[in-house]
């Protein structure tokens, strides 16, 4: 009988320290599910953030090239502008020479494209001077 009690006191023993080792696995288990439970926490709250950041930085990148695109534009008009003062200018002169050089108003209009009146004021300012 003194056995038999000494099994039974071993068996219980065993599932005592099975039970023991159960609950620690348990409290593993718990501790590591809360640590992965905060890291996703964390994962999500960054992604959160980077997608904030990357929208205010799409906004500003958009605010940049809306300014730049307004610039370019006005750089764009001021070249043009310069081009055809250019154009007119070099035209003009071209108009002098040729009334400089005895042609009548309608050859320095079909030549330069100015007006008959331009071509007109040209040809008898600048014109050969005529007795």
């Amino acid at each position: 009988m003194f056995i038999e009690i000494l099994i039974v006191i071993l068996i219980l023993a065993g599932f005592f320290v099975l039970h023991l080792e159960g609950k620690d696995r348990k409290q593993q288990q718990d501790r590591m599910i809360e640590f992965l439970e905060e890291q996703h926490h964390l994962i999500s709250r960054l992604r959160h953030e980077m997608q904030e950041s990357m929208e205010k930085m799409r906004k500003a990148n958009a605010d940049d090239s809306t300014v730049l695109t307004k610039e370019i534009n006005e750089i764009s008009r001021e070249l043009l502008r310069l081009s055809d003062e250019i154009r007119g200018d070099s035209l003009m002169s071209k108009a002098i020479d040729m009334a400089r050089s005895g042609s009548d108003v309608d050859g320095v209009v079909e030549a330069t494209g100015i007006t008959h009146e331009e071509a007109l004021a040209l040809v008898a300012f600048h014109g050969p001077k005529r007795g």
